[in-house]
């Protein structure tokens, strides 16, 4: 999982800098804002995820309410930004959807270690 953290991390700062040549700074405060809620989301997926997978203590009712509570905090936050962040809706939609990105560069360059 550290390895996906800092391939997001590096990814996001590639799709920033690139925002930042291309784009004018209002662009890449949207792809930055959209990169950093990618990925506290993606951290917040991953510890119910643990949590799911954990030795049996933690009760699933429990895990299934932080959930929909972290699926609607994560709706509210969204739309505040869209609505009065002064950010761009598309380039902060491109910055929230690093993560699959992110998860093809990881699996690609896992793919070109094991070739090697």
């Amino acid at each position: 999982m550290r390895r996906l953290f800092w391939s997001l991390g590096i990814v996001s700062f590639a799709l920033a800098a690139g925002s930042a040549a291309w784009g004018s700074a209002r662009v890449t405060w949207s792809v930055s804002v959209g990169a950093l809620l990618g990925a506290a989301n993606l951290y917040l997926i991953a510890t119910i995820v643990r949590g799911l997978l954990g030795q049996g203590r933690v009760k699933k009712g429990r895990i299934t309410a932080a959930f929909v509570a972290k699926l609607l905090i994560l709706l509210a936050i969204i739309g505040l930004i869209l609505l009065k962040g002064g950010v761009r809706p598309l380039p902060f939609l491109f910055g929230l959807s690093n993560i699959p990105l992110t998860m093809l560069v990881v699996a690609a360059a896992g793919r070109m270690t094991r070739r090697a």
